[in-house]
């Protein structure tokens, strides 16, 4: 490993993050799109002490929201399909699967607990979810270069929850496209369902993008700055033709043990769940 400079960023092959970069320069601002994860990657991992920061469906499990039987159970869900998630050793397809159990069981319970709109939108006025320095000066050099910038997140809370907590951070602006998955409300604002396909966190692919009116605003845009931080994130473009990728994983762990296998899958790595700056940095002449 060694230490990519003067970003302050971890790469395997500084030749190659490089060489990406310069195709972008070139290419221009025309051809690029920015395709980014939520929470964890716009968002921090960690407080100042060290403790988790609430992820914005976590925000509403434990903010006392809905009732107390919706959290303990709710808890109780995440922790066991969590673990199934980072597991290595569970066959992939098999995991694919629990993933969509897992959100269909989340959705169940709330219905059953009846979410109201109001409640998302209240929560993300009161999150303690916080972005990343950094992040809104990438934004903020994509809105003035016209690049589009697609989150694509497996969100539980759906579309309304990262615009609501974009638009109370003053993020949301017209070139911000939000796949993630879409609720259902009846006519007082209760949750009544969800749009198939649920999007989680083993199908993120931005094909999903291609059946939706936004794609529009992508195609033809195959430069793609990629931000993530699970493995599973790198698969966000798999199916663009033409693509060309740089990749950025963001290193929310405590210790290095699945360090190596982030510099094997990220062109750059941002280590312990450090801020975005570096990359404004990087990005200079790209964006």
């Amino acid at each position: 490993m060694e230490n990519f400079l003067p970003h302050g960023l971890w790469t395997r092959d500084e030749n190659h993050l490089e060489s990406r970069l310069r195709e972008f320069r070139k290419d221009g601002p025309e051809k690029l799109h920015l395709l980014f994860d939520y929470d964890g990657t716009m968002t921090h991992e960690w407080d100042e002490n060290g403790n988790p920061r609430p992820t914005l469906i976590a925000t509403l499990r434990e903010g006392n929201y809905l009732s107390e039987e919706y959290s303990v159970a709710a808890k109780a869900l995440a922790e066991h399909y969590k673990a199934i998630e980072r597991d290595p050793a569970v066959d992939p397809v098999l995991k694919r699967r629990l993933m969509q159990e897992w959100w269909e069981k989340h959705y169940a319970l709330l219905i059953k607990h009846r979410l109201k709109r109001s409640d998302i939108h209240q929560a993300m006025q009161d999150s303690k979810v916080k972005i990343r320095a950094g992040m809104r000066k990438i934004l903020e050099r994509a809105a003035a270069a016209g690049v589009p910038v697609v989150i694509l997140s497996a969100n539980g809370l759906g579309t309304e929850s990262i615009r609501w907590h974009l638009e109370h951070n003053s993020l949301m602006s017209e070139n911000v496209l939000i796949v993630s998955n879409d609720l259902q409300w009846d006519a007082d604002g209760y949750l009544t369902g969800y749009k198939q396909p649920i999007i989680h966190s083993l199908n993120k692919e931005e094909t999903v993008l291609t059946a939706l009116p936004a794609y529009a605003r992508v195609r033809g845009r195959s430069n793609i700055i990629q931000m993530g931080d699970s493995l599973h994130d790198i698969g966000m473009a798999a199916g663009i033709a033409g693509a060309k990728v740089l990749s950025v994983g963001f290193y929310n762990y405590k210790d290095d043990e699945r360090l190596p296998k982030y510099l094997e899958t990220f062109d750059a790595v941002v280590k312990d769940d450090g801020e975005a700056l570096e990359l404004v940095e990087m990005l200079q002449g790209v964006l």
